[in-house]
């Protein structure tokens, strides 16, 4: 069991989907920390299309360019994606499920929920982007290095 969590750790799907989860349990358990608004679920909604167009958007440019989008093996990369929304940010992807844990906090509309946003934009950052990048670096050089310094992360 540990062995499956590890796996589909190494997935930002499989975090992104843990903190939902997390967020859910935690407007379930503690009702007087609400902040319910009229316009929560309508910012919620506004958020998840936003997300969904985003990462929708960042795996088409990477199948576009017939390179892989798997964060288990960035060396396997073929191309440096650095154009549309990657001339923009380097990680569009995290920026996505980062928008869609800030949906999930408006639909619970639970204060609490939006600290964990910080934890996972370090948790992000830490287990997948620092690696993603040193890959990168090794396999495309200076024409990383270029871009890192053109592009901000995001996140």
């Amino acid at each position: 069991m540990c062995r499956i969590i590890k796996i589909g750790l190494k997935l930002p799907a499989v975090l992104t989907l843990l903190f939902v989860l997390a967020m859910f349990s935690i407007e379930a358990t503690c009702i007087e920390c609400r902040i319910d608004t009229a316009f929560s679920a309508v910012i919620a909604d506004i958020m998840f299309i936003f997300s969904a167009f985003i990462i929708a958007y960042a795996c088409f440019l990477f199948w576009r360019e017939k390179t892989t989008a798997n964060p288990i093996k960035p060396e396997n990369a073929s191309t440096l994606v650095t154009t549309g929304i990657y001339s923009i940010s380097r990680n569009p992807m995290y920026l996505g499920f980062l928008s869609i844990l800030m949906a999930s906090a408006f639909l619970f509309s639970n204060f609490i929920n939006f600290l964990l946003l910080p934890l996972f934009v370090f948790l992000v950052n830490k287990m997948y982007i620092r690696g993603e990048e040193k890959a990168l670096a090794s396999i495309f050089g200076n024409e990383f290095i270029a871009y890192k310094s053109k592009v901000r992360r995001w996140i």
